[in-house]
């Protein structure tokens, strides 16, 4: 019975202190809660109270050997305690939640844990123990501003305090109010001093001083989180767009479960049609949500695009059919100015305005800068001949113009047969042939040159260096009358000089855009009604100047803008 009376006293005496502990005990961000006893824990000392880890004469220390008490950690031979574990069997009783070291383990390793600084993104909920005492730290000190009719209005206290937690609701909460908490290394949503696990949505409140609209998962936030939830935010619902755990108000695109969204003003925009960027590719979005099972041509507001399983198509630039129409795609957006030749799997063809033209046949001139042979629409690979375009005849070489040709070859055209003048792959007339063999011959000192065949009255400006001059213009043109020895063309090598201008008028006629060669021997327009724009003598191709070169205005016009002073004019 002494032994008994002494085991009530000292347990007594123990609550009585337990009681006397007020706030000012504990430091303003960690709450270490005791055992009823450990008062102050392992490492604090009270000289005015027995420490029961210090071995007191006169008090019984359950943690020592005192020869006339039973000590619950040993065996006593002659009393059993029901509510200890025997060390000999090491059983633990079923109606025992846990051993008294694995409790005060426990309590020890929590008392380190201390709210996470900034945003405290790298940490997750916790499970919440049903343990007798858990650490509780509060995430803000200050009130959270609530927003009009808000579902919940989260509210944290004033200052840090004290909760005791059994079976998942506080018992001693007297600190705590309604909002959110970190407990166990992980925030939670509190009301009416529970852990609300049976709430999972949007909840209004405060966590490490920021004021927002969090969502919680069974009552826990997960700071980690980052995409869509479908929620009830001041009384709208809406696919809302969460990072941090908490409500955001942006644009922009995030994956979430499995899709990919496209969320302006920090909700899911189901009305969005169109494409956007997301982790540096271009996706196409219908009602908010990429379509990743699309294939084919997409109208948006911002052009016609070419979708593949939902991505927008950048790596080439091809012809793409879809729903019996053909559109020219480059770098994955349909370009409806281009014209010349589109490709894809089947084969090339002739596209105008962004559109295939299946009807064409001639030649065009594809983005390679090559020339091709077109029947019907598409490219003729089997075809290697002489082909006519728009006028012009073409030697053709298995679908492709061979600019190399220079020379005479033999093919049919039109049905005769006979040895044609080429350059670089077209057929020219005998005179133009001979002009560009001639011109090899010469140099100029500019990368331009022109020359005069007086006999042909014909014009050919060539660019490039001597031995390899390219064809650039050959034009008709009436040269001087060779009736009159004054009025004849000179012959010879000369160089645009300086004297140039606008116009010029004799008697009744005005020329325009004259470039000069030779003393009065120019290049200029043919001849119209003195200070007007009225033909008074269109003619080209005979021998009728006073010894001047007349072209047609626009030919005049491309002389005096584009060949500069000093290039070689040959004339012959």
């Amino acid at each position: 019975m002494k032994k008994l009376l002494a085991i009530l006293l000292i347990i007594v005496l123990s609550m009585s202190v337990a009681f006397s502990v007020t706030a000012a005990d504990f430091t303003d961000d960690i709450v270490v809660l005791m055992d009823e006893d450990d008062e102050y824990g392992d490492d604090d000392t009270d000289p005015d109270e027995t420490d029961p880890d210090e071995t007191d004469p006169d008090e019984t220390d359950p943690d020592e050997t005192d020869p006339d008490e039973t000590d619950p950690d040993e065996t006593d031979p002659d009393e059993t305690d029901p509510d200890e574990t025997d060390d000999t069997s090491e059983t633990t009783s079923d109606d025992s939640s846990t051993s008294e070291t694995t409790t005060k383990d426990a309590r020890n390793s929590q008392a380190q844990i201390e709210p996470p600084e900034g945003d405290g993104d790298e940490y997750l909920v916790a499970s919440f123990e049903k343990a007798e005492s858990v650490v509780i730290v509060y995430g803000s000190p200050t009130v959270a501003a609530a927003p009009e009719n808000p579902i919940v209005a989260g509210s944290l206290p004033e200052n840090s305090g004290e909760c005791h937690f059994e079976n998942g609701v506080c018992t001693d909460c007297g600190a705590i109010n309604n909002g959110f908490a970190y407990v166990n290394g992980g925030w939670g949503y509190f009301y009416d001093q529970a852990l609300q696990t049976g709430t999972t949505g949007f909840v209004y409140g405060t966590v490490k001083g920021v004021n927002g609209w969090y969502y919680v998962n069974a009552g826990r936030l997960n700071t980690n989180f980052k995409g869509i939830v479908d929620g009830n935010i001041n009384g709208e619902d809406a696919k809302w767009y969460v990072e941090g755990g908490m409500a955001k108000d942006a644009t922009g695109a995030v994956s979430s479960g499995g899709e990919i969204w496209y969320y302006t003003d920090g909700r899911v925009d189901t009305d969005y049609v169109g494409v956007v960027d997301y982790a540096g590719e271009i996706w196409y979005v219908e009602n908010g949500i990429v379509e990743s099972n699309y294939d084919g041509i997409a109208k948006t507001p911002s052009g016609w695009w070419y979708i593949k399983d939902g991505k927008v198509d950048t790596r080439q630039n091809l012809l793409v059919e879809c729903d019996g129409n053909y559109y020219y795609v480059r770098n994955g957006k349909v370009d409806f100015s281009y014209t010349g030749i589109g490709r894809n799997e089947s084969g090339c063809y002739r596209v105008a305005g962004g559109d295939w033209i299946p009807s064409y046949t001639g030649i065009a001139l594809a983005e390679d800068g090559k020339l091709y042979y077109v029947k019907d629409g598409h490219v003729d690979f089997g075809f290697t001949g002489f082909a006519e375009s728009a006028g012009d005849y073409w030697y053709v070489s298995e679908g492709c113009v061979d600019k190399s040709a220079f020379g005479h070859i033999s093919g049919e055209i039109d049905g005769d047969y006979d040895d044609w003048a080429v350059i670089h792959g077209r057929v020219v007339e005998e005179a133009a042939y001979t002009m560009a063999a001639k011109a090899n011959d010469y140099s100029s000192n500019t990368e331009w040159m022109m020359m005069i065949d007086s006999s042909a009255n014909r014009v050919g400006v060539f660019r490039g260096h001597q031995g390899d001059w390219e064809f650039v213009h050959y034009w008709v043109c009436t040269t001087g009358d060779t009736s009159d020895p004054e009025t004849v063309t000179v012959k010879g090598e000369f160089e645009i000089t300086d004297n140039r201008g606008y116009w010029f008028a004799e008697y009744d006629y005005t020329c325009y855009y004259f470039s000069g060669f030779y003393g009065p021997y120019l290049f200029h327009s043919t001849l119209f009604q003195r200070d007007t724009f009225e033909d008074l003598n269109a003619s080209l191709g005979g021998n009728a100047s006073h010894g001047c070169v007349r072209l047609a205005l626009q030919n005049a016009k491309w002389v005096f803008y584009n060949i500069p002073v000093g290039t070689k004019v040959l004339s012959y």
